[in-house]
Formats: structure tokens, sequence, C-alpha cells
């Protein structure tokens, strides 16, 4: 497997919305499992993905938890990691992360 590249979106202000996300979980057990899963797709395994419905460009690695990352695979091949949830934001998250995306892309495009 090709070894990828993850960056994490930084908003405007500076703000990394997935590691705020990530550190809100307190939940040692979570956060261990959420970084393994990372790791897993720094050397290309992505595991159980989901693409969103709409969306051609923003996926979801699910946790059997309920616990979700959203992401999406920018032009040089690069996983940019959006935001995390679980199932019962998960409406809401995708929103955000949906934001995060555009956001990224005007910022590209200047």
């Amino acid at each position: 497997m090709m070894r990828q590249t993850v960056e994490f979106y930084r908003s405007p202000d500076g703000k990394e919305p997935f590691i705020d996300w990530f550190d809100s979980t307190h939940d040692i057990r979570t956060q261990n499992k959420i970084e393994r899963r990372l790791e897993q797709v720094r050397r290309g395994n992505f595991g159980f993905i989901r693409k969103l419905r709409g969306s051609d460009d923003i996926f979801e690695l699910k946790f059997r938890s309920g616990h979700r990352i959203y992401y999406s695979i920018i032009d040089n091949g690069t996983v940019l990691i959006l935001y995390g949830g679980d199932k019962s934001s998960q409406e809401a998250d995708i929103k955000l992360a949906r934001g995060y995306l555009s956001e990224y892309r005007r910022k590209q495009n200047e």
C-alpha cells in the first residue's frame, strides 16, 4: 500500500476543527482508536469508508462506536481531515465538513 499524506483542515482564524473535536472527546480509548485509524490511513489502508450522499468529494471513516471522521482527497492526493463527530450529531457534522472543504478550496484559489 502507498503511504498517504494526512493534513488537518485549518480555518482562516488558525483553528483546526478536527483537533478541537478530538480533544473534546476526553475518552482515552476512543482517542486511541481514532489515532490508530489515522495511522492506518497514513499507510494507505482506509478500512470501512462511505462516500457522503450528494457529494463527490467528501467521505467518512466509520467506527463501530458511531464515531465518524470526514475527509476529502485534495488535488495532490493528500487526505484532508475536515471534521469528526458521532452518529448523534451526524447531520450538523456533515454540514460543517462541507463548509470547511468549501472554505479550503476558496483559500486555495486565491
